[in-house]
């Protein structure tokens, strides 16, 4: 089981198209916000997300700011970190991202 979370409908498509190919559930957030609610609501139904494509940059919620709070409510609710796995169209340094995210 796959949380999908990217802000661009084509993105969507083609990582539930290929994660699909390779047997897995998919499920699709437009952003970082919609992310979080449907992680929570799956981790309270004892239905945890096998690991997250997530999105850097998206309106309402970004990535970063959405894995955050994944975090902190996997510590609050004593889960284990679920595999998250940031995806981007844009270049970043890796040293920065690491950084901004650490921040």
């Amino acid at each position: 089981r796959a949380l999908v979370v990217d802000d661009y409908p084509i993105n969507r498509y083609l990582h539930t198209l290929l994660l699909e190919q390779q047997g897995v559930k998919v499920t699709v957030a437009n952003n970082g916000k919609e992310a979080l609610e449907l992680f929570k609501k799956q981790g309270q139904e004892n239905k945890p997300f096998s690991f997250l494509l997530m999105d850097v940059q998206m309106p309402v919620m970004d990535g970063f700011t959405s894995v955050k709070f994944i975090r902190e409510w996997e510590a609050r609710e004593n889960k284990t970190p679920t595999d998250i796995y940031f995806v981007t169209g844009e270049y970043f340094n890796e040293e920065e991202v690491l950084t901004s995210y650490k921040n």
